[in-house]
Formats: structure tokens, sequence, C-alpha cells
């Protein structure tokens, strides 16, 4: 499980610099640190975002 979890990490960081361009380091941390079940939600919301912020806004985190 927390060979996915890097994964899914890893993958939604690429997503997110390729998108909105760098990634600051507190949200890296953000996201190498979450459960599976949230880097889904955030990956989800990656297509639909209009900014970094929109992909976590209301995550609870």
């Amino acid at each position: 499980r927390e060979g996915r979890q890097q994964e899914a990490a890893a993958m939604l960081l690429r997503f997110l610099s390729k998108r909105f361009g760098a990634v600051d380091e507190a949200t890296r941390e953000k996201v190498e640190t979450a459960p599976l079940e949230q880097l889904e939600a955030w990956g989800d919301r990656v297509l639909d975002a209009n900014s970094l912020d929109d992909v976590f806004l209301s995550s609870g985190g």
C-alpha cells in the first residue's frame, strides 16, 4: 500500500507541475504525506481545477 501511495503522489506532483507550473515545497510535502484516498480525490480535481488552490479546496487538508 505504501508503494501505491508513493506512486500516486509522484504522479499527482507531475500532473500539478505540468498543469500549474512549479510546485512549492509546502504543497509537495502535503502531497507526499497524504493518504492514497486523498491523493485520488485530488487527482480527480486536477483536470477541472482553474488553479492549484482549486485542487486542494474543500479537501480537509
